[in-house]
């Protein structure tokens, strides 16, 4: 897991409370519980098992039921659900609604790069994603980390209501659009959905 934002939604409208990266949140998490068998065996120096590594079944039910309750020790507000989509999501948006402007960062779109032979945005995300050594906290505070570490920190937050605005404003054309690429994101488990109540993870 990379980076987080806890959002509110009333009556369709959609508010963005926090965002992080998901370092910041580990920097809360004071708990030191032994890394799983699967991490000391590929990951040797890695001790502790952190929040951002809590997601390793493939079962997004066993991942979230051993996240959540340790997201809670960090002191974070309770959530009614969580939300996991990946980078696929923005590219199928951008394919949609077009280029997209992030004040302070630039411009995205899901046009084809060649520097990678894939979406403008999604080599941008990669870059941002993309921790090249360890982030060092000393009592919650980071003491080092790679160059790029406030970088991706910053960018969710603005990256979401760039996109949040830009679908809002969409005329009613693209709105059929929209639908039939989210139940396709949905089908193929780029967005996946856990609730803490099961009549409403049923519902979903």
């Amino acid at each position: 897991m990379t980076a987080y934002a806890i959002i509110q939604v009333n009556k369709s409208k959609v508010s963005i409370i926090s965002h992080d990266d998901i370092y910041g949140l580990d920097a809360k998490f004071k708990s030191n519980l032994k890394a799983p068998d699967m991490i000391l065996k590929y990951l040797p120096k890695v001790y502790n098992w952190h929040l951002r590594d809590m997601n390793l079944s493939p079962d997004l039910r066993v991942s979230m039921e051993t996240f959540y309750p340790n997201y809670l020790k960090t002191g974070s507000p309770a959530v009614d659900g969580i939300i996991m989509i990946d980078t696929q999501v923005l590219v199928e948006i951008l394919k949609v609604i077009g280029p997209v402007g992030v004040s302070g960062f630039g411009n995205y779109t899901a046009e084809i790069d060649k520097r990678c032979n894939c979406p403008q945005v999604f080599y941008e995300l990669e870059l941002f994603a993309d921790v090249e050594g360890p982030v060092i906290f000393d009592n919650g505070v980071v003491i080092a980390a790679p160059e790029n570490y406030g970088t991706r920190k910053s960018f969710i937050g603005p990256m979401m209501n760039s996109v949040l605005l830009n679908v809002m404003a969409q005329p009613k054309s693209k709105m059929g659009q929209l639908f039939t690429a989210g139940i396709n994101l949905i089908k193929e488990k780029h967005i996946q959905t856990y609730f803490t109540k099961p009549e409403i993870q049923s519902a979903a």
